[in-house]
């Protein structure tokens, strides 16, 4: 729905502005539309979308999406997470 759609571009302009060091995962093409909507000081991660149609045919999994991040974060002194 549209009203989401806008509800949720303003959220994602206003914590990239807002915050400093995030890192944002978008996964699949709709995911990867929103990234004109982050900030370039930001780090941003990319992949295909993690649904099974997807995620087997070899564009998912091997992303190394998790310990991406977590690189990230200890680079900038933050703790990792613990994926679980």
């Amino acid at each position: 729905m549209k009203i989401w759609e806008d509800f949720t571009n303003k959220v994602i302009q206003y914590i990239s502005e807002k915050r400093d060091n995030l890192i944002f995962i978008l996964w699949g093409n709709y995911a990867k539309s929103k990234k004109k909507l982050i900030s370039n000081i930001h780090i941003i991660l990319e992949g295909h979308h993690p649904s099974p149609l997807s995620a087997n045919r070899g564009g998912f999994f091997g992303g190394k999406y998790f310990s991406k991040t977590n690189y990230h974060l200890k680079n900038i002194g933050k703790s990792e997470i613990k994926w679980v």
